[in-house]
């Protein structure tokens, strides 16, 4: 299902759904509604939100939430380094309302197991692929700008059986599902986090996160129900 007016593609499964968010902050550029989400996913596994959009929080009450909450590494996307893909002002109130669109992010493959998309957000092409294999999830990033880079996965408040086996895979467990996010570079670290369901509240979640100094990031996602 593509919605390309918005920038919002979903591949459907009978396991799962994936969405995937590329194309235009809107507002002619203005982006004043929108996050810093590009090539970001949302994942639901048998109706259940595994992989969550962290949410708003907050507008004008308390600029640096409502800032956190729109950053890039708030979202399931790679960030770099306190780099943001679209750039705001810490200024004015109305500056809570305004991103300078220069992500320019472009969807440049959808089929009905595949997604690819770019933007520009961080001074070099940022390009993520994303392949569905039945109940496989095949992903890459690749920047080449030269810092530490990282991969977030924010996870639904819900689930709590998190286990790391090693220093490339974590484990979750959940409604009668398993699932496993496997990094071909970089190590995967389970950090604590927090999450907005609603506006004015924020409740604690975990994160998942891929760190890596390599242009080019892969990893992997296994999804069982038990």
């Amino acid at each position: 299902i593509s919605f390309n007016d918005f920038g919002l593609y979903i591949i459907n499964n009978p396991a799962f759904q994936i969405f995937f968010r590329c194309g235009s902050i809107g507002q002619k550029g203005k982006g004043g509604h929108a996050h810093n989400d590009q090539l970001s996913i949302i994942l639901l596994m048998y109706d259940f939100p595994v992989f969550i959009d962290s949410g708003t929080y907050i507008y004008t009450g308390n600029h640096k939430m409502r800032n956190k909450f729109r950053s890039t590494e708030m979202h399931n996307t790679l960030s770099i380094q306190g780099l943001e893909q679209n750039q705001w002002n810490d200024g004015k109130k109305d500056d809570l309302f305004w991103l300078r669109d220069t992500s320019k992010a472009k969807i440049i493959k959808i089929t009905d197991n595949e997604f690819e998309g770019i933007h520009y957000g961080f001074g070099k092409l940022t390009t993520r692929k994303i392949k569905i294999s039945d109940n496989i999830i095949y992903g890459q990033d690749l920047n080449e700008v030269n810092f530490e880079k990282t991969v977030a996965f924010h996870l639904n408040p819900l689930i709590t059986d998190i286990k790391q086996t090693d220093k490339q895979t974590v484990e979750l467990s959940f409604n009668h599902s398993k699932l496993q996010i496997y990094s071909v570079e970089g190590e995967l670290k389970i950090e604590e986090s927090f999450c907005s369901p609603e506006y004015g509240k924020i409740i604690k979640n975990k994160t998942i996160m891929i760190s890596c100094s390599k242009p080019k990031i892969e990893w992997k996602i296994t999804m069982n129900k038990i």
